[in-house]
């Protein structure tokens, strides 16, 4: 832990304070910046992943052009507002509850303040080089953007916008995004953006698919995301949509043909998937009449020989009965019974013999 002063600017880069123009002093758990005056020619001054509650000390940075206070526990940008030469803020992931007046910075190209606790930027309008705004993860439930004329990127992704921003007159528009608000419907004035290429609208309030007709005359936008809303449960959601701006190559974030292809397959896989069952269906009948065929005919085969063997028992007997003691009559008897008899009847007949036996 520590302050950052001049001296450690100049351990930090083996430069003379005079000469520094660039200085990273990210992730050294400073909690203080103290007055870097001397470092008179620094254009750029990395502070991300440190420790600082507050921007004192750095006021005096006049000539800075890049700036990043990301990943601190600052509450207030008090300080920033004289720093009139800045090109880029970026202060995401602090606890950022207030924002000073911006107006004076008329340079400012990039505004990253996402993930924090902001509900309003007081001199935005002023801005007039701005470009990029990124205000997702606070607190916003409106923001005028309608004088930021060069603004090609706006992100208020996760607030509590109830409508999408006036955009009418930021003619350079080419991305935005308004994910996780609470958007019911989309403005007329949208089709004056005829640049944008990605829109991001999902997960808000959008219901039905007419909704989106104000972005049919998008003829450049490519990447439409709306999942997360009513309207996907919509019948036929992919062709309708599709058929509404039929420039876009990713929805939803997948590839346009592949989501076609996916839905083919699911439509085509069923019939398949149907008609396999019913082929094995049909196959495991067919094995079964097999099987019950073969399983009768052995049944069958089997009371025959029962049967037979039965018959050339009680006949034995009989005839054993008509020879008496006579032995040569018995032995013609055997031989004659025996001609012709199969090993497994004459088996089941000494079975069935000795039953005869056992019941006698």
């Amino acid at each position: 832990m520590g302050d950052l002063t001049v001296s450690l600017a100049e351990k930090l880069t083996g430069q003379d304070a005079a000469q520094i123009q660039r200085l990273d002093a990210s992730s050294r758990r400073l909690e203080k910046v103290k007055n870097l005056r001397g470092c008179g020619r620094l254009v750029r001054l990395d502070l991300s992943h440190n420790l600082l509650e507050s921007l004192g000390g750095i006021g005096g940075c006049r000539t800075l052009t890049w700036l990043d206070l990301s990943h601190n526990q600052l509450d207030s940008l008090a300080g920033v507002q004289y720093l009139t030469s800045l090109s880029v803020i970026r202060a995401s992931n602090n606890s950022i509850t207030s924002c000073v007046d911006l107006s004076n910075l008329t340079s400012l190209k990039a505004l990253i303040l996402s993930h924090n606790q902001l509900s309003c930027l007081p001199g935005l309008s002023s801005l007039s080089e701005l470009n990029t705004l990124v205000i997702s993860h606070n607190k916003f439930e409106s923001v005028s953007v309608d004088s930021l004329k060069k603004l090609s990127k706006l992100s208020v992704s996760n607030n509590a916008l109830k409508a999408v921003p006036n955009t009418q007159n930021n003619i350079e528009l080419r991305e935005l995004r308004l994910n996780g608000n609470y958007i019911k419907s989309l403005p007329e004035s949208l089709k004056c953006n005829g640049k944008l290429k990605i829109i991001d609208l999902g997960n808000n309030k959008l219901k039905t698919i007419s909704v989106l007709e104000p972005l049919s005359s998008l003829d450049q936008l490519v990447n439409l995301n709306i999942k997360g809303n009513q309207l996907c449960e919509c019948p036929n959601y992919l062709q309708e949509v599709l058929g509404l701006v039929a420039s876009v190559k990713i929805l939803d974030g997948g590839k346009v043909d592949g989501l076609a292809l996916d839905r083919e397959c699911e439509v085509s896989g069923g019939d398949e998937k149907s008609k396999k069952s019913e082929s094995k269906a049909t196959a495991e009948n067919t094995v079964k009449r097999s099987v019950g065929k073969e399983k009768q005919k052995r049944e069958r085969g089997a009371a025959e020989e029962d049967l037979t063997a039965k018959s050339l028992a009680r006949k034995r007997k009989k005839s054993q009965g008509r020879a008496g003691d006579d032995g040569r009559d018995s032995e013609c008897v055997k031989k004659r019974l025996s001609v012709g008899v199969p090993t497994e009847i004459s088996e089941k007949y000494e079975a069935y013999r000795g039953e005869e036996r056992e019941w006698d």
